[in-house]
């Protein structure tokens, strides 16, 4: 089997099922979540209007002053295609490369680290259901994902530091999840003090002292990256403000208790951590379980290098996998480092099972045809498994997105309503679809609950009530200035919203389709 699968062909043939794959979970005009959307507009509006720096369509956030583009360099990334294709369309094609991109890069990492089997370990991640949904999903994670795992690369393996620098500041003004670089800073310098601790048994703090000398540059480059990348940014000093807010009250605080944040916010238990990503974790037990008779066994426990890259991968993936149960959005960080702990290991864990283990196994299973039969059938059924998932999570058009299930609402609001005026909601998110459909008017929050919480706490309690059917129909007008209202009525609530909606005599029923219901109001503001 090993022979049959080496060379270029079997790594041809991973990336084309991993094309197809791709291109299978973009199939359809639906959208896993409205972010997407927003992206698409945020795009047109760079290319049509350059940066903006203030942003009225969220009428109770700080954004209609002040605007801050943490996706600056991915909105530049996306002008190609939503210029040459349908908007959304090319969304959906963007994903398919950026993600296919991120997979590339994996793999090339794991060649670069004289990995066994490369290709095995990236069909691994491939198989991550949750890994994979994130990297299909049209928004920045992917190519974040690629970005964070070649910066780590190059940081551990001390290679091209103009790229290290350079790609510091990009990363900055690419994703608003940079500082999870200096994650990577600290594993790799931590990394750094454990291997010569233990390979040269002196005192910690002359292993402190080692690390130090031999990565303080590495440091510095990183650091200085990321401090130029923030003073030069095109938001500068308005992004450090939004950094405060987006990085520590979303995504370290996180309002989850006493806010309807995105689902990605909320926590992962690590049974569906295991049962969702079980190609990743069956490949890390394994290794694990035979890395330290490997150790033993092999001739080249004196080198440092070796021994300070699996504490590296290995103290990243265990940082984000708690990350990962308290927010479940990490698993995307989680996934790839768990897959690059594994493959750290997989040389001493290959030298001990080929000495050691593979000679009594051989004895056990005679006929090797057995094996290869066993084998194929495991992976027919892994992607039959994973194949089957994919086309459900794609067809799932009762929690998804698509432009058809808006457009009937906008279309009569650019009719019947005065360009300017406030359309009330009853959700923060599905605002990003009626934004993209209708940029003529104005909505209450966007993004995230957290920012218009943070901009007007008793606003966002009113607004909340209201939505859930317990608040005063009357606030809608003289609170939130708006006399049109859309409601998804897939929402819990939405049942009762609209029952109190009906009883009122200040709002009509003016169109509606499968997902949702527009009233409006002829009251004058």
């Amino acid at each position: 089997m090993e022979d049959s699968m080496k060379g270029k062909p079997f790594t041809i043939y991973i990336f084309v099922f991993l094309l197809l794959l791709l291109i299978l979970s973009e199939a359809g005009p639906v959208f896993p979540d409205p972010d997407s959307f927003y992206h698409a507009k945020m795009a047109m509006i760079l290319r049509d209007q350059g940066i903006i720096h203030t942003f009225p369509w969220f009428q109770f956030t700080d954004f209609k002053n002040v605007f801050v583009n943490p996706h600056f360099l991915y909105h530049v990334l996306l002008i190609p295609f939503v210029t040459f294709f349908d908007p959304l369309v090319g969304m959906k094609i963007s994903a398919v490369v950026f993600g296919f991109l991120t997979f590339f890069v994996l793999f090339r990492i794991l060649k670069a680290m004289h990995t066994p089997f490369p290709e095995w370990f990236t069909l691994a991640a491939i198989f991550s259901i949750n890994f994979f949904h994130r990297m299909t999903l049209p928004r920045a994670p992917a190519l974040a994902v690629a970005l964070l795992l070649g910066l780590t690369w190059l940081l551990f393996s001390q290679k091209n530091r103009l790229f290290l620098f350079f790609g510091s500041v990009i990363f900055v003004w690419f994703y608003h999840g940079w500082p999870v670089l200096l994650l990577s800073v600290f594993a790799v310098f931590v990394a750094e003090v454990v291997a010569s601790h233990l390979l040269f048994l002196g005192s910690f703090f002359q292993a402190l002292h080692t690390a130090w000398q031999a990565r303080k540059k590495d440091i510095f480059v990183v650091c200085g990256g990321l401090l130029l990348g923030l003073i030069f940014h095109p938001y500068f000093p308005q992004n450090i403000f939004f950094s405060v807010l987006d990085i520590f009250k979303i995504g370290i605080v996180n309002y989850q208790s006493i806010l309807p944040v995105g689902q990605e916010w909320y926590p992962m238990t690590f049974v569906d951590l295991i049962l969702w990503n079980t190609s990743v974790f069956v490949p890390l037990a394994l290794c694990f379980s035979l890395f330290l008779p490997g150790l033993f066994l092999s001739k080249t426990t004196q080198n440092k290098k070796d021994i300070s890259i699996v504490f590296t991968f290995l103290f990243l993936a265990g940082g984000y996998i708690l990350l990962t149960l308290k927010s479940n959005r990490y698993v995307e960080y989680a996934i790839p480092f768990i897959i690059l702990t594994s493959a750290s290991m997989a040389p001493f864990s290959k030298h001990f099972f080929e000495q050691e283990l593979s000679p009594l196994i051989q004895t056990w299973i005679s006929k090797k045809s057995w094996r290869k039969k066993t084998v194929v059938i495991m992976l027919f059924l892994l992607v039959s498994i994973f194949a089957a998932d994919t086309i459900h999570m794609t067809l799932q058009k009762e929690t998804y997105y698509s432009e058809a299930q808006y457009k009937p609402a906008t279309d009569w609001i650019r009719t019947h309503v005065p360009a300017g005026e406030t359309v009330f909601h009853n959700s923060w998110d599905f605002s990003l679809i009626l934004f993209y459909l209708d940029d003529t008017h104005n909505y209450i929050v966007g993004l995230d609950p957290t920012f218009m919480y943070d901009f007007d706490p008793k606003a966002f309690r009113t607004w909340q009530d209201i939505a859930a059917g317990k608040g005063n129909i009357k606030d809608i007008l003289s609170v939130f200035h708006a006399r049109t209202i859309v409601v998804d009525t897939r929402l819990d609530d939405a049942k009762t919203f609209m029952e109190q909606l009906d009883h009122s005599s200040l709002f009509t029923e003016v169109t509606k389709n499968e997902w949702i219901h527009v009233y409006h109001s002829t009251t004058s503001l």
